[in-house]
């Protein structure tokens, strides 16, 4: 019988856990085919539970630049935590160690959720191929994965920008495709004009650069019409079509975003809306939106008081 393929997706977090953090971690815990490795300078106690399969190693950012200078052989000086999105790409070999048990490593964001993703990283779609993107245009920052070869590993080091990507303090999206994501979400060609870096994309769609088996899968959704439910580790739209990952970027930072206090509750089936995420009867979503813009309010306020009192 073949043995099943292994996965682990690599998650350094360093600051403040947000509030949805528990919601993901229960979609984690549905997910057993995927091992999820945190490495973070923060409690793990702000989490609500952990699942067998989350790995929590405690790092600094100071220690991730000392671990990835050694790793990469040159010096890597991050000063805030939102870099790391260059560096996506290279954490098969900055995080090596941990990744020698797995067929597959990868990478995804934690304000996501996930569906049963059996479904569809099926044995036949890691057998066929190398690396494996769930965005249908480019390599997906929120959710890709590699095959735990050298040749993968290192194909990052074939950009002609690699240096100046880890060295400059802007984060650039090499993990995607720089500056021309929006002209590939125009309908455009990423060879049809002139970008900034040579991003990962750039490199997966260059055949003199990448002979690798590369699918760019699309089973990421990042809009929602009005409501998602997830229950026992499937997540389903309104219409009741089955959602694999979804990518909550476009709604967290709203204003009227948020998640009520001590909602969370593990095991329960919760909802996603374009307010926010909670557990319990489909009502309290009014509740959600009121108590959002409360916090979120109350929240700001602090802010300025604090930074009022610390310019006097």
């Amino acid at each position: 019988m073949q043995k099943p393929t292994t996965i682990a997706l690599v998650i350094p977090y360093f600051g403040k856990f947000p509030d949805y953090l528990s919601y993901f971690l229960e979609t984690c815990a549905f997910n057993k085919n995927i091992d999820f490795w945190f490495f973070c300078d923060n409690p793990w106690s702000g989490a609500k539970h952990t699942a067998p399969n989350v790995r929590v190693i405690p790092m600094t950012l100071l220690e991730f630049n000392v671990l990835a200078t050694n790793k990469l052989g040159v010096e890597v000086a991050l000063a805030n935590a939102y870099k790391l999105c260059d560096l996506k790409p290279m954490y098969g070999r900055v995080f090596e160690d941990y990744l020698r048990p797995y067929q597959f490593w990868g990478f995804c964001d934690v304000d996501i959720l996930l569906g049963d993703t059996s479904k569809i990283l099926t044995a036949k779609l890691l057998d066929d191929f190398d690396i494996i993107s769930a965005h249908a245009l480019y390599l997906s920052g929120p959710f890709s994965l590699f095959r735990n070869t050298q040749l993968v590993n290192d194909l990052f080091q074939k950009s002609a920008d690699v240096g100046r990507v880890i060295s400059d303090p802007r984060v650039l999206l090499f993990d995607e495709a720089g500056n021309a994501l929006p002209h590939l979400w125009a309908g455009h060609d990423i060879a049809d004009f002139k970008a900034d870096i040579e991003s990962m994309t750039h490199l997966l769609k260059n055949p003199l650069k990448c002979a690798l088996r590369v699918n760019f899968a699309g089973f990421i959704t990042e809009r929602v019409v009005e409501e998602l439910t997830w229950q026992a580790g499937e997540l389903h739209d309104e219409a009741g079509r089955e959602v694999f990952v979804f990518h909550y970027i476009v709604y967290k930072n709203r204003f009227d975003f948020g998640v009520l206090p001590n909602d969370f509750k593990a095991g329960q089936p919760f909802y996603f809306y374009k307010s926010g995420l909670h557990t319990g009867a489909a009502w309290r979503k009014h509740w959600l939106r009121l108590g959002s813009l409360l916090h979120n309010t109350t929240r700001r306020a602090v802010r300025k008081l604090r930074s009022y009192v610390g310019s006097r």
